[in-house]
């Protein structure tokens, strides 16, 4: 909860500003700091997201976004704006919670590494991937992302993007 839901009377005043019984309690209160000076990303994966159970829970993608900086999420970010994606998902997928970069992002891990050497854990096959990604050619990947709704429209017709229900 940030100051303007639980203590907007607190929003753009300095420490300063602040009255009596608040500064000595913000004195006094503990700061934890994880300072993970060498570790590979996996590890920095998983401790980021069994640290996080303070506040909001993250989403995978958030996670990732904040572990693999750089070409890996500037290129996410960047695909998720692609008109024939936004089109296609007729901009039902929410980007608040950067669903839109998962989505992005398991493209990108099947496009990378075929999905035959898929084994079950998604998140760590998208991951490894992000990895890759900082290797790879993104301009042939933007390319051919851009050519992935058209594809998916012309196999699957309208039900592309879409869970469909079995019928027994």
């Amino acid at each position: 909860m940030g100051f303007k839901e639980g203590l907007p009377f607190l929003e753009g005043k300095t420490f300063d500003e602040l009255n009596s019984t608040l500064r000595p309690s913000i004195l006094t209160r503990p700061i934890t700091i994880n300072l993970i000076k060498k570790a590979d990303r996996k590890v920095k994966f998983i401790l980021f997201r069994r640290l996080n159970i303070g506040g909001l829970e993250l989403k995978p993608a958030e996670i990732r976004n904040a572990v693999y900086q750089g070409v890996a999420t500037n290129t996410l970010k960047k695909l998720t704006k692609c008109e024939k994606f936004v089109a296609i998902t007729e901009k039902k997928i929410l980007t608040n919670r950067m669903e839109d970069r998962d989505f992005v992002s398991r493209f990108i891990a099947f496009y990378i590494t075929n999905y035959t050497k898929y084994e079950s854990g998604l998140d760590d096959f998208i991951n490894s991937n992000m990895e890759l990604l900082e290797q790879t050619n993104f301009e042939k990947v933007e390319m051919d992302f851009s050519k992935a709704p058209d594809l998916s429209m012309a196999i699957f017709g309208t039900d592309a993007f879409r869970k469909k229900e079995r019928k027994n």
